[in-house]
């Protein structure tokens, strides 16, 4: 095995350069209303560990030693003497192959699929499944796991490279220190699951956030995995179950080795004939298509580097470059902020109406306030000879408020170019009052329900 490279954390980015210094300046010292805050932090901050500077084996070090060829995998992953199995998990003595999800490899699609799930009007129905919940003011949310409250791979995959897993044992190891100190298991984000060959690695923030939603929300999990996948990350989650409460739901059945799942998750189960009172979150848009609009999509958690090729993603993950998501300024704290407000829309509704309103409404007039007022044009964005109206990106900006159109018009406020070339931003340059921004800006201002900040994104020269 070669000698691994050291982790290499990334210069930031500078700002992108401003025509008005002056206006530079001011908006570098205060920010304007809906710039993007730092969201990474480091993944080992040094005041948590001692390191010597000639010590090959501190935490600070950036110089890896090589794996003995011989290394079992507890070994090579590290600690896990704080784990205890019983007290975390509910689930044991499990194979690695029920944990495949719907992004590995092997998943195949169950057919035919489950139907979708179809509202019930009997009141009757509403009173027995409602009524407990709106006395004690709780909506049923419906939480996924992979890439959304967590990250999971399989360890043999992080055997593949030798920097990886170095880096992934030294989390493990700081993370078990960290726990011990404190003598708190809560305190843990890490976790080695041996029995399952399996890493875990929670969202920063998670535990928090299953907190203060249990507050306003009855949670529920609801994953392509397996059950016995569904129960053992909810036991990492929440180990006493005080926060999750509902149901817990692992679709996916394993039939020799290969995960075989709906192409499509319901709201079945405890939840149904209740589903117009239901929030989900989830960072996949397609598995919820007859549910689409009790959405809240949160952007993927990507930290470990095979979760990245699972969707093609180029470049170097979370533990590769040792930067994590900031849990007061990630997605988690941004999706709290959104749930908190439909639930209070929810009840200041359901008191002046008397009966139950639709979440479904609610969510997405909180959509439309995102980019309402705005206008956008795009360039060079879509494929050529494709209907540009049919595309996701053109479907979510007009799901956020937004006006699309194919060309430009007196009401354009916004080109959306992948290059500054084009005879559409060239024509918005001359005009001089529209905002030239990358898809990037979209994406952004959708993910975090907010219109971020145009400079931020701009398009270069």
């Amino acid at each position: 095995m070669r000698e691994a490279d050291p982790i290499v954390v990334p210069t930031p980015t500078e700002k992108p350069s401003s025509s008005d210094e002056e206006e530079e300046e001011e908006s570098e010292s205060e920010p304007e209303e809906g710039e993007i805050a730092p969201r990474l932090v480091e993944l080992l901050p040094q005041d948590d560990f001692t390191a010597k500077e000639n010590d090959e084996d501190g935490l600070a070090s950036p110089t890896f030693k090589k794996a003995k060829p011989d290394a079992t995998s507890h070994d090579l992953m590290g600690g896990g003497e704080f784990d205890t199995l019983e007290s975390l998990t509910r689930v044991q003595d499990v194979s690695a192959e029920v944990l495949n999800n719907i992004n590995s490899p092997q998943f195949r699609k169950r057919t035919p699929i489950s139907p979708p799930q179809k509202l019930a009007n009997d009141s009757k129905c509403l009173d027995a499944k409602l009524k407990r919940l709106l006395e004690v003011r709780k909506l049923p949310l419906v939480l996924d796991l992979d890439h959304t409250l967590l990250n999971t791979v399989l360890v043999r995959d992080l055997r593949q490279n030798a920097s990886t897993l170095i880096n992934a044992m030294r989390l493990l190891d700081a993370d078990v220190a960290r726990a011990a100190k404190t003598n708190n298991p809560l305190a843990r984000s890490v976790f080695h699951l041996e029995h399952m060959d399996l890493l875990t690695k929670l969202r920063p923030g998670v535990r928090l956030f299953l907190e203060k939603a249990s507050e306003l929300f009855e949670l529920h999990i609801n994953t392509m995995g397996s059950q016995l996948y569904a129960d053992q990350m909810a036991a990492l989650l929440d180990p006493k179950r005080r926060w999750i409460n509902g149901e817990i739901r692992g679709l996916g059945e394993m039939e020799d080795g290969i995960l075989i799942a709906p192409s499509e998750k319901s709201l079945n189960g405890t939840l149904e004939g209740i589903a117009d009172a239901c929030l989900i979150f989830d960072d996949t848009v397609s598995v919820w298509a007859s549910h689409r609009r009790n959405l809240i999509t949160c952007e993927r958690y990507l930290f470990f580097p095979n979760a990245r090729k699972q969707f093609g993603l180029p470049g170097l993950s979370l533990l590769d470059v040792g930067q994590d998501e900031c849990a007061e300024e990630g997605m988690l704290a941004t999706a709290m902020k959104v749930l908190t407000s439909v639930h209070k829309d929810y009840f200041d509704r359901y008191d002046a109406l008397n009966r139950p309103p639709s979440v479904a409404d609610i969510l997405q007039e909180h959509r439309k306030d995102v980019l309402a007022g705005v206008n956008i044009v795009f360039s060079r964005v879509f494929p050529i000879h494709t209907d540009p109206t049919n595309h996701p990106l053109w479907t979510l900006a007009e799901d956020f408020g937004a006006k699309c159109s194919p060309t430009l018009t007196e009401e354009t406020t916004h080109v959306v170019a992948a290059a500054r070339t084009t005879d559409k931003v060239k024509e918005a340059i001359k005009r001089g009052n529209i905002r030239i921004v990358s898809p990037q800006w979209l994406e952004c201002s959708i993910l975090l329900w907010k219109r971020a900040n145009e400079h931020t994104f701009s398009v270069g020269k």
